[in-house]
């Protein structure tokens, strides 16, 4: 197995400018290296790659309703709130 990393940061503007144009994120991560790479090859010619931007395209964009276990019990012990969303 071979591991290659490259770092292409002689392009001549930012990757970030095009992951807040091609990402739904609210916001990028405090530290995104988007010029690096890493390859994994094997001998028999079967290859990964994993970036940065791939990556990010996974995140959750922050629309997801997400419910907390608990949450019916917590809204519940705050009785004297009656609109709680």
């Amino acid at each position: 197995m071979f591991v290659s990393l490259s770092d292409k940061s002689r392009l001549k503007y930012h990757p970030c400018y095009r992951y807040n144009r091609l990402l739904e994120l609210p916001h990028l991560p405090d530290m995104v290296f988007p010029n690096n790479s890493l390859e994994l090859k094997h001998t028999s010619g079967c290859k990964m790659e994993f970036n940065a931007l791939e990556a990010l395209k996974r995140v959750s964009n922050g629309k997801m309703a997400v419910k907390i276990a608990c949450a019916d019990a917590w809204k519940e012990s705050r009785y004297c709130i009656r609109e709680i969303n």
